[in-house]
C-alpha cells in the first residue's frame, strides 16, 4: 500500500466512499474519496444474534447495521484498525455505520464492546440511526460523534433540531427528499453540517420508511400484489397498469447480476445536476456514494464520476452543463435526465 498516496485536490465538498478492505484505500482516495464509511460486524456479534441458536423458540436475527452482509463490511477489528491508521495519515475522516433502525436491550452488552473496541483504536465517527443508540452514546461516549443516518428520514428543520441535543457531527438526508425543502432545511441551520447522496442505488421506501432486513437480499426486487388507484379517481385502463407496472419495476431494480459494469448504471440513482444549487452552501458539506458491498471497479468508477461533476460545478457549471455531464457520462441510459427515474432529488432542481 503506497502510504504516500494523497487524495485529489480538495474542492470545497467531500466525497464520502464505502470502503471494506485497507487493500481498496488507496484506489479510492486517488479516485477523488476524500471520507470513507463503513461497516463492521465482530464474530462475537454473529454468535450472540445471527446464528443459529434457539431462544424461547425463536431464532434471533439482529443486524447490527442495515447492510452486515460479510461483503459490505470490514472482516476483523485488525483491519478496521490498519483502514483508520491509513486513513488518518492522509487526513481522511472515517465514519463507522452502526445505523440498524432499532436495538433490543439484550443488544447492548455487544454494542458497548464494540463502541469500546472502535474507542481503542481512535475511531470517532459513527453513522446512527436509533435515537436509543445515540442516547446511549452521547451519554457514554462522549469523545464519539454522531452522524444521524439517512434511516433517521431527517425531512425538516424540527427535526434537525432536535438530534443537536445529542453529541451531532452530521446529519444525512434520505435519498429522496426535495430539493427545495433539502435546502431550506440546511439554509435554516447553518450550524449543522449535512451530506446527501449523490450516486448510487436508489430505494423504493427512501430509506426510513423501509422496515426490511437486507440480509437476505433486496426485499424490494420481491413479488407484490399491487392495486393500482388514479389520482383523478377516474378508472385505470389496461395499458395505464402495465405502464405503471412498468415504471415500477424499472425504479425498484438497481442492479443486474451478470453484466458488463457500464451496465451497472442503467438504473443508477443521480443527484448531480443538484450541485449547481447547492455547491455554495458550506454546511451541505459531502456528498455520498451509495455502494456498501459492491466491487472496488464499480465504488471507484462512481468516486470518479462525483469528483469530476463537483470540480465541473466548483468551476461555474449551470444546471444545463451537469445535465449534459451526466447524459454524456451515462450515455447507454438514453432517457436519463429525460424522466425523474434515475433521481435523487425530488421536485424542479433546475432553479
Amino acid at each position: 500500500m503506497d502510504l504516500n498516496c494523497t487524495t485529489k485536490k480538495e474542492i470545497g465538498k467531500k466525497i464520502l466512499a464505502p470502503i471494506s478492505s485497507i487493500n481498496e484505500l488507496d484506489s479510492l482516495a486517488k479516485a477523488g474519496a476524500s471520507e470513507f464509511y463503513c461497516g463492521y460486524v465482530p464474530e462475537y456479534w454473529n454468535e450472540a444474534f445471527n446464528g443459529i441458536e434457539i431462544i424461547s423458540d425463536y431464532r434471533y436475527q439482529i443486524g447490527l447495521n442495515r447492510k452486515d452482509s460479510p461483503k459490505a463490511n470490514v472482516r476483523s477489528l485488525a483491519e478496521l484498525e490498519k483502514i483508520y491508521v491509513a486513513s488518518k495519515q492522509r487526513g481522511i475522516d472515517l465514519f463507522l455505520t452502526l445505523n440498524a433502525l432499532s436495538y433490543p436491550n439484550q443488544a447492548y452488552k455487544y454494542l458497548r464492546m464494540i463502541l469500546d473496541e472502535i474507542s481503542d483504536i481512535g475511531v470517532r465517527n459513527v453513522i446512527v440511526s436509533d435515537v436509543g443508540l445515540m442516547y446511549f452514546i452521547s451519554n457514554n461516549y462522549p469523545s464519539i460523534n454522531l452522524t444521524v443516518s439517512c434511516l433517521a428520514q431527517v425531512t425538516n428543520s424540527l427535526a434537525a433540531q432536535f438530534y443537536k441535543s445529542f453529541n451531532l457531527k452530521r446529519i444525512v438526508f434520505p435519498r429522496h427528499i426535495n430539493a427545495k425543502e433539502m435546502i431550506e432545511i440546511v439554509k435554516c441551520n447553518p450550524d449543522i453540517e449535512f451530506e446527501f447522496f449523490i450516486l448510487g442505488g436508489k430505494c423504493i421506501y427512501d430509506d426510513g420508511y423501509c422496515r426490511c432486513n437486507h440480509d437476505f437480499g433486496p426485499f424490494c426486487l420481491d413479488t407484490f400484489n399491487d392495486e393500482f388507484f388514479s389520482r383523478n379517481h377516474s378508472m385505470i385502463n389496461h395499458n395505464d397498469m402495465r405502464t405503471t407496472e412498468k415504471d415500477f419495476y424499472r425504479w425498484s431494480v438497481n442492479y443486474p447480476i451478470n453484466i458488463p459494469i457500464e451496465d451497472i448504471y442503467r438504473n443508477i440513482g443521480c443527484s448531480i445536476c443538484l450541485l449547481s444549487r447547492i455547491i455554495e452552501l458550506n454546511n451541505l458539506c459531502s456528498v455520498k456514494i451509495a455502494g456498501r458491498g459492491k466491487s472496488l471497479a464499480v465504488k471507484q468508477s462512481l468516486v470518479k464520476i462525483a469528483s469530476e461533476a463537483l470540480e465541473l460545478a466548483s468551476s461555474g457549471a449551470d444546471f444545463l452543463r451537469l445535465q449534459s455531464f451526466v447524459k454524456q457520462t451515462f450515455e447507454f441510459n438514453s432517457d436519463i435526465c429525460d424522466t425523474d427515474r434515475y433521481c435523487f432529488t425530488r421536485g424542479d432542481v433546475s432553479v
